[in-house]
């Protein structure tokens, strides 16, 4: 029976950044890599942008080299402001 040398993490480290302050704070930045799994960096300012609900903002993606598969989402919400369930 051949062994398989599989390391299992306990836990997914992810860090949702806004890239409005990125500019402000890069030299923070590498250090923050070095822990991460995931590095998140949108840009949540949309002032020219058409969005049917400019409340909320959101991204995605689909981690593949995992077993199941990981969909991770993450999403912006204007402060002060409240989600409904519908959106």
């Amino acid at each position: 029976m051949a062994s398989t040398n599989i390391k299992k993490r306990k836990s997914l480290k992810c860090l949702f950044w806004n890239a409005k302050s990125l500019n402000k704070r890069i030299q923070e930045l590498p250090a923050l890599l070095l822990n991460l799994d995931v590095f998140v960096c949108v840009e949540t300012a949309h002032e020219n942008v058409k969005s049917p609900d400019t409340s909320v903002q959101m991204c995605g993606i689909r981690i593949t080299n995992t077993n199941p598969s990981l969909d991770l989402i993450v999403c912006y919400r204007t402060p002060g402001s409240t989600l409904s369930q519908a959106q």
